[in-house]
């Protein structure tokens, strides 16, 4: 006989993805070139301080962005893809100040 299995769900709220779009009424050429370089304080400025590389830099798989908000939380970002193709970025978020009581965002 098979042992009864039995699995246990989170308790803690969990995605494995998110996908988000939206449509900005401007030259792709000219917002891509924004997106691509993760200039949010030029896309957001009232809501984005600064954004910098701590790890890594501009365009390079694997590097660590941080995200300074204008309300004082801080996000790290580790760049997982970049494509020029499809004009999109994934990120992943490894990090928050203050903390979130998510496993994902």
């Amino acid at each position: 006989m098979e042992p009864h299995l039995h699995r246990q769900g989170s308790t803690v709220p969990v995605s494995c993805h998110q996908r988000e779009s939206c449509v900005i009424n401007t030259p792709l050429g000219k917002s891509w070139e924004i997106f691509r370089h993760m200039k949010f304080e030029v896309i957001a400025p009232s809501k984005v301080k600064a954004t910098s590389f701590t790890s890594g830099k501009e365009g390079e798989l694997g590097a660590i962005l941080r995200v300074d908000y204008a309300d004082g939380a801080r996000w790290e970002l580790r760049i997982s893809e970049i494509s020029e193709l499809r004009h999109s970025i994934g990120y992943e978020v490894i990090s928050t100040e203050p903390a979130h009581s998510v496993t994902s965002i």
